[in-house]
């Protein structure tokens, strides 16, 4: 691949905008009768977990392909980018479910079709798994690589600061792992991409830095996920009741 094509590649950021459209068919197809009903929604559950599975070692294994070769960031990058797209499929699950009728005004019951898939405990393992790689990856790279601490510094953070982020992301990652732990960390994370959001528009506001909502959009993405998750553990702790 020549290497204008892989800086067309890496810095059009065209694979955010594909994955809105991949996550709007696969609303348009989760919302359909069929899988409303409830039937297919065994092997759709399959998919979803097989696709978070997928994320999650797309994440890792991004991070043991830049520690085996520092010098050469390309494939770490694909496997990042192919667990980004894995997340689109999955927001775009989310919507399916939030988008059935009845459910946003509370009229239906969440138990059943695809509602009841996301529900299920190995689902929401499988969610806290691919969060959990995301951010480990993400904060292992940042010590392998510092390659965003240039960011960091523009932003009028220190170095000190982008360690701590980085230190944060890793432990707070591990703890979403834990049932314990795992409202707590999803929360502290939360707070993160917040200020990650905070930051881009700062950024645009005080240094006229463009981009700042396709900045933010893995933000804005991983709080979606991280809202299901912790919806879907608060309800499974209020089910079992010995959290």
């Amino acid at each position: 691949m020549s290497k204008v094509a892989l800086t067309f590649l890496f810095t059009a950021r065209w694979e955010l905008y594909l994955g809105f459209l991949v996550s709007g068919v696969i609303s348009a197809f989760g919302i359909s009768n069929w899988i409303r009903e409830g039937r297919w929604v065994g092997p759709y559950g399959f998919l979803v977990r097989f696709v978070l599975y997928f994320a999650a070692i797309s994440a890792l294994l991004a991070v043991a392909l830049t520690f085996a070769h520092p010098n050469d960031s390309t494939w770490a990058r694909i496997c990042f980018m192919a667990m980004r797209f894995a997340w689109f499929f999955v927001d775009g699950v989310l919507l399916a479910a939030l988008t059935r009728p009845g459910v946003i005004r509370g009229a239906s019951a969440p138990d059943d079709g695809l509602m009841g898939m996301l529900l299920l405990p190995h689902t929401i393992w499988a969610a806290q798994l691919s969060l959990a790689s995301q951010y480990l990856s993400a904060g292992s790279l940042k010590f392998l690589t510092r390659e965003t601490l240039d960011f960091f510094q523009m932003s009028g953070y220190s170095a000190v600061f982008f360690f701590f982020i980085a230190a944060w992301e890793v432990l707070w990652g591990l703890g979403v792992l834990f049932r314990r732990t795992a409202l707590l960390s999803l929360t502290a994370l939360s707070i993160g991409m917040f200020g990650a959001i905070y930051t881009h528009y700062h950024n645009y506001f005080t240094r006229g830095v463009p981009g700042p909502l396709g900045n933010s959009v893995d933000a804005f993405r991983m709080l979606f996920l991280m809202a299901y998750v912790a919806f879907a553990l608060k309800r499974q702790q209020h089910h079992q009741g010995d959290w």
